[in-house]
């Protein structure tokens, strides 16, 4: 879409103030901005729903080193955006072909010139968060990048996603039933014991908190294991902060000690970002196409309403999904821990995202009572009104998948 003056807007870049979310000041217009541009990769990824009839041994995959050589941007496009980068005064901080992304910083207001930004001003979400740049409107680009710029991130940097971690209350705790270690439940499942994971890496994206190793030890000497190797990976200047969220360090270590405790050969390699759509989306680039610890799995437990984000972030991130598909990577994604409804109170159902993105697996929760390796019961998990629900639900924004065409899905109970 044509916004003027020979730009065109960046398709789905358009955002809407929250608001719930309190006003507290103007954006510093001097203040330094790194911006994610993303643009359109060198060849179609048709081939990956093409193969998705095969069995699993006889798909064809690309191989990180093919894929930067075949798959990733185009060089004249990455210099098209470079060149753009100059003309507005910004300093092109790094250029990742493989991941046909851009680095780019400059001042706010040399950010908002350079992609037609509209800065409403600093919000805050609550009392206690920190406050952030908010936007309104769509960005644009000049016309000649029109079709090759895909994503702009980094602008706004409102929080973006949940962990999906329930802790059970008190009263829930008085009739709860048995609990099982991650160990007892792989039993369940039959998980195969040979399995240990060795040789492999799992990639686990996480948007805040953190892990103590102390912790780690403890926990698994509990469990009568081994320590799997744990590596923080920091992505955008995001650390490895245990004790500033005590909420987002139990989604932390949780993550890390199911992987381990059912798959403890395996190298675990943590993914700090920050939780805004930026960091979310280059978290999941990053362990996609990191050649250094080449995860072959990739955990997600962070997400929010599909509706919460806006369309290029959901785009982009499916996008990366749909090459973690072509790599040979499973991405796992937890469906949300609110209901169908996913804490939207608008009386309709909302999907969580990235967990309804079609190329990604989305993982709900059940209630599960088992004897050792014998599953006696197990439900859909639903502990009614403030005790938490496993999410689900069909997306509003992407159509059915090909590969779920026969699998009699319903249509979204709202927009039908």
């Amino acid at each position: 879409m044509s916004s003027g003056s020979g730009r065109t807007e960046v398709p789905g870049s358009t955002r809407k103030v929250n608001p719930a979310h309190t006003r507290v000041g103007d954006v510093d217009p001097e203040a330094q901005v790194y911006v994610s541009v993303y643009v359109r990769p060198r060849a179609t990824l048709d081939w990956v729903d093409d193969a998705a009839g095969e069995p699993p041994a006889q798909r064809r995959y690309a191989s990180r080193e093919e894929w930067a050589a075949e798959h990733g941007a185009d060089p004249a496009d990455l210099e098209k955006v470079q060149s753009f980068a100059d003309q507005a005064g910004l300093t092109v901080v790094n250029v990742d072909a493989a991941r046909s992304k851009l680095t780019l910083r400059g001042t706010a207001a040399q950010v908002a010139s350079a992609f037609g930004a509209h800065f409403e001003g600093m919000y805050r979400a609550g009392d206690d968060s920190d406050s952030y740049r908010a936007r309104s409107g769509p960005l644009s680009v000049p016309a000649d990048l029109a079709d090759v710029v895909t994503g702009v991130f980094g602008i706004d940097d409102r929080p973006q996603a949940h962990p999906h971690l329930r802790r059970a209350k008190p009263e829930a705790k008085a009739h709860a039933g048995t609990s099982y270690t991650p160990v007892q439940v792989a039993e369940a499942y039959a998980f195969p014991t040979a399995a240990d994971g060795r040789g492999e890496t799992v990639g686990i994206i996480e948007l805040g908190g953190g892990f103590a190793t102390d912790d780690l030890s403890t926990y698994f000497a509990g469990l009568g294991l081994s320590n799997p190797s744990v590596t923080a990976v920091s992505v955008a200047g995001a650390q490895n902060a245990p004790g500033q969220d005590t909420n987002a360090d139990g989604e932390v270590m949780l993550d890390i000690e199911v992987v381990g405790a059912t798959a403890n050969a395996a190298a675990i390699a943590v993914y700090f970002a920050p939780n805004t759509d930026q960091g979310f989306v280059d978290a999941l680039s990053t362990a996609v196409h990191d050649a250094t610890n080449k995860p072959s799995v990739i955990s997600v437990s962070w997400g929010q309403s599909e509706d919460s984000y806006s369309a290029q972030t959901r785009n982009q991130m499916e996008q990366i999904f749909t090459e973690a598909a072509a790599l040979g990577v499973t991405v796992t994604v937890a469906s949300g821990d609110n209901g169908s409804p996913d804490s939207v109170t608008d009386g309709k159902q909302h999907v969580d995202f990235p967990a309804a993105a079609p190329h990604a697996l989305a993982c709900g929760g059940t209630s599960l009572e088992a004897t050792g390796a014998t599953i006696t019961s197990e439900t859909t998990w639903n502990d009614g009104k403030g005790g938490g629900a496993t999410g689900g639900g069909v997306s509003r924004q992407f159509p059915l998948p090909s590969y779920q065409a026969q699998a009699k899905v319903p249509d979204n109970v709202d927009s039908k």
